[in-house]
């Protein structure tokens, strides 16, 4: 969907009501928009909140601190969500976000911009003021929503991140990643074995998983993917966790799984789209790595559609994703520069791709693996 139809689609949606933040029992959840944003209340998730919509164009921080007095004893039990649409208060948003985030650490707060996935630097500058999502996509918004609304405080776990309150096992599980992704790894102990970890997050994620305990094969086989949108040279990175900045898709392979289907796995999980691979671009390899050495293979690839909706909900591959043109690689922090810096450039002034396979030099390497 284009933006402008995004826009619209929004701003045709039923507005609502002004009032305060006050407060509720968990059941009773809190929406809260700052700015010139409808919402169809009518409609699930948002009619599981008690919804609201701060008065006039936000003119000072001070008015938005006065909106949530009180509010900061009551969200580490109570589901609050505030949106931030930054179109209409775009000089105030970084004071705005930051005042919102000083009322409470639990508040979840979504900057709706229309350079969500366009900007990398807003999108950075967006969480390091205290944000947990940047989306210009109603959908996304909804889902994000809906999250937050399946938190209904029937448990007796609280977040070591934001100190939100009555978490059962899974409400954490689910929490964790869409509030806290790109924020600093935890250490200590597991709320829910008592198990002292390193890595908290990672530990919730795999050892608490609603659908039962795992732990991530480690194949030595990684599956790169330069994704170019040829239509004004832009490329696909994704927003990487723990204040990693940025980079492309790309990850481990399954047990079992061929070098593109892994390569198309990572594009979806880790940036939310579909992708057309069209190019191998290179292979690198340390067979001195671990018990089974490390390989990695990047594709070339377009987006099958011309316009995708980019992931902007966030979850325990990323923070979200977004489309970044060369010029701003170096105003932007990158989780490692070599492929971004070699291959962007050289594919933005018209590189030839070579063909969608492994050079003949390289296939005893993968002998093991298909294509």
């Amino acid at each position: 969907m284009e933006l402008a139809q995004q826009d619209a689609h929004v701003c045709n949606l039923v507005p609502q009501t002004v009032s305060k933040l006050h407060k509720k029992e968990r059941t009773q959840h809190r929406l809260v928009v700052i700015g010139e944003l409808t919402l169809p209340l009518e409609e699930d998730p948002y009619r599981r909140f008690a919804a609201s919509t701060l008065p006039d164009v936000i003119t000072s921080a001070s008015t938005v601190r006065e909106a949530f007095e009180g509010a900061a004893c009551s969200c580490a039990q109570t589901a609050c969500v505030a949106v931030v649409a930054a179109g209409v208060v775009l000089h105030h948003t970084w004071d705005v976000i930051t005042t919102i985030r000083g009322t409470s650490s639990c508040i979840f707060i979504v900057l709706w911009h229309p350079d969500a996935t366009e900007d990398p630097a807003l999108r950075i500058q967006a969480f390091h003021h205290g944000a947990n999502m940047v989306t210009f996509h109603p959908r996304h918004l909804e889902a994000a929503l809906s999250k937050v609304a399946d938190q209904r405080g029937h448990g007796s776990l609280r977040c070591e991140w934001c100190g939100l309150s009555e978490l059962s096992v899974s409400e954490y599980w689910s929490h964790q990643p869409l509030y806290h992704i790109y924020e600093d790894n935890l250490e200590g102990e597991c709320q829910v074995c008592r198990r002292f970890t390193y890595n908290l997050a990672v530990h919730l994620h795999e050892r608490h998983c609603p659908s039962g305990p795992f732990e991530e094969d480690r194949t030595g086989l990684i599956a790169v993917v330069v994704v170019h949108r040829q239509q004004d040279n832009k490329f696909l990175m994704v927003q990487e966790f723990a204040q990693q900045g940025f980079w492309v898709p790309g990850g481990g392979l399954d047990e079992g799984e061929s070098l593109r289907q892994g390569a198309l796995r990572e594009c979806m999980e880790e940036a939310g789209i579909e992708v057309e691979l069209r190019g191998v671009l290179q292979v690198e390899y340390d067979m001195t790595r671990g018990p089974r050495g490390w390989r990695s293979i990047t594709f070339y690839a377009v987006p099958k559609e011309s316009n995708p909706a980019v992931k902007t909900v966030p979850d325990f591959e990323s923070a979200g994703a977004c489309w970044v043109d060369v010029s701003k690689l170096s105003t932007i922090p990158l989780r490692s520069k070599a492929i971004p810096l070699t291959w962007f450039p050289r594919l933005a002034s018209g590189y030839p791709v070579p063909q969608l396979q492994l050079p003949e030099a390289c296939k005893q390497l993968f002998h093991d693996v298909q294509f």
